[in-house]
């Protein structure tokens, strides 16, 4: 699709000993699935994710607790750090 880059589908893997800190605050919620979908138009992968995450897209095909959130990344180079 135009302005998309790639989509990664990671699935969760065996979850870790607790740490000392999540003693502390308690433990953090597993993670059965996360898809992650990069672009170079942002417009394009927000309409996307708005695709996915409506109830014709993700939850009609059996997702269950979608939690949907977009992110823009900026990074930036000098011209002399190019070279390096």
């Amino acid at each position: 699709m135009s302005g998309l880059g790639s989509a990664h589908l990671l699935r969760g893997a065996q979850q870790g000993p607790m740490t000392n800190e999540q003693r502390i605050r308690g433990a953090d919620g597993a993670v059965a699935s996360a898809l992650i979908i990069t672009g170079y138009e942002s417009q394009a992968v927000v309409a996307f994710a708005n695709e996915l995450c409506a109830a014709r897209g993700l939850p009609a095909r059996g997702a269950a607790e979608l939690s949907c959130a977009t992110y823009r990344w900026s990074y930036s180079l000098a011209s002399g750090e190019v070279a390096a």
